[in-house]
Order: C-alpha cells, then sequence, then structure tokens
C-alpha cells in the first residue's frame, strides 16, 4: 500500500506517544523514520522492532549515566537499551560538548544512527558513530551535515545489528574525508512523487500504537467533544 512521507512520520510520531515515550522523543522518532523511508531503508520494520521491543519490556529507557572515563549510557539489568531514547539522548549529550558517549546494549543500532545524521545535520556537526561487536571490533560510519558516510558492509551491520555497544564521538569533518557518501544529505526527487509503499500488516501494526492516544468514547469524552462557541459568520 502507499502512504505519503509526512504521514509516515505523524504516524511514528503517534505510535511512539501511544507506546508510552515523552513527546519529545517521540517526535524525534518520527523524523528518524521519515528519513529512513526517504532513503528505502524500510523504516516500517525498524521502527517497529523498536517500538515491541519497548512495549514488551525487552529494552527500557537510560537507567544508569557515568561520566567517567566517559559518558555511558545503560539499560536497566535485564534490559536492553531502547534506541527510543538512546539516540537523542546521546546526541543531546554531544551538542552540549561532549566529546563521547557510549551506548550499552542498544536494540536497534540503525535508529541511532540516524539520529545522529539528523544532529549532524541540525546543528553542523561532525559526528563518528561506532558499533561495536563483542570482541571490541567496531563498525565505523560518519555522519557530516546530515550525509552518511560509510562502507555498504558497514551499514548492513548497523542494519542486522542487535544489543551491542554503540559510541558517538564528535569530531571534524576533515577527519571523515576519505568515507564514500552513502546517502547524501538530501534524497532525490523522484523519492517525493513515488511515495512510499509499505507492507500493510506493519502498517496496520504501528496504527495500533499510534490509537492508543485515543480517548475511549464515552457521555463525557462525547459531551466535551465539538466547538464550544457556534460560529454563525
Amino acid at each position: 500500500m502507499k502512504v505519503s512521507f509526512s504521514e509516515i512520520e505523524v504516524t511514528f510520531r503517534k505510535a511512539a506517544l501511544g507506546a508510552g515515550t515523552p513527546l519529545g522523543l517521540a517526535e524525534d522518532f518520527g523524523r528518524v523514520n521519515y528519513w529512513l523511508e526517504t532513503r528505502k531503508i524500510g523504516s516500517l520494520s525498524v521502527g517497529l522492532a523498536a517500538l515491541n521491543a519497548f512495549d514488551t519490556e525487552d529494552s527500557g529507557s537510560v537507567a544508569t549515566v557515568e561520566s567517567e572515563p566517559e559518558w555511558n549510557l545503560s539499560p536497566q539489568s535485564g534490559q536492553k537499551l531502547s534506541a527510543l531514547y538512546a539516540g537523542s539522548s546521546a546526541c543531546d549529550l554531544l551538542c552540549a560538548q561532549h566529546a563521547a558517549i557510549h551506548l550499552r546494549k542498544v536494540d536497534v543500532p540503525l535508529l541511532v544512527l540516524v539520529s545522529a545524521v539528523l544532529a549532524s545535520s541540525e546543528y553542523s556537526l561532525a559526528i563518528q558513530v561506532e558499533l561495536l561487536a563483542a570482541d571490541g571490533t567496531p563498525a565505523v560510519a560518519c555522519c557530516d551535515s546530515g550525509m552518511v558516510r560509510a562502507d555498504a558492509a558497514v551499514l548492513e551491520r548497523f542494519t542486522v545489528a542487535s544489543a551491542l555497544d554503540m559510541r558517538l564521538i564528535r569530531t571534524s569533518s576533515g577527519q571523515l574525508r576519505n568515507y564514500p557518501v552513502a546517502f547524501p544529505a538530501k534524497p532525490p526527487d523522484e523519492v517525493f512523487t513515488e511515495g512510499a509503499t509499505v507492507d500493510e500488516t506493519e502498517w496496520n501494526r504501528i496504527e495500533q500504537y499510534a490509537k492508543r492516544m485515543l480517548v475511549p468514547a464515552s457521555e463525557t469524552s462525547r459531551a466535551g467533544a465539538g466547538a464550544v462557541d457556534i460560529d454563525s459568520d
């Protein structure tokens, strides 16, 4: 089925609110999934995975913040760190002049990468994003003024990874020039002409999260509906 990109952003925002996240994080989540879908990276399955993990409490918000030897954001014991919280939290700290942020056991690392892309565009930052394998070996992608610089194999690791540590590091644009541009700052115009083709089952599940925001119909809700005064002009 076809939906507009703005509809994807708004519905994911509502879905995050329905799952119980604060408004600011829900707005960020909508923007992240809009970015993914305009780059044709399958935002529905990625975003839905984050919603499901948070809703079932397999993942949670940041439970522990430590500043030595670098800033560390960790989940509650027995949980993963939800990308709904991790990406925005880490980028806020980087924008506050912190040099490096370590995220523990991120459930959907790709969403954190996109949060860094958006922050690099909005605040003119260069951010190196590392995905740390179990042996500590990093896969490195770089975000520079809204662009993603990385090899295709590296992006594939971000797409399939789950429950891995990540590190976000402020750097300079000059240090990133040797990395190939995987995604430019803006998608081609024809993307918006075509619109987004989404899986109907996944879309319906996301809409179910969004509908949690609705107030159940009752005599009280019906009495408060509509305009207070009648416009007779």
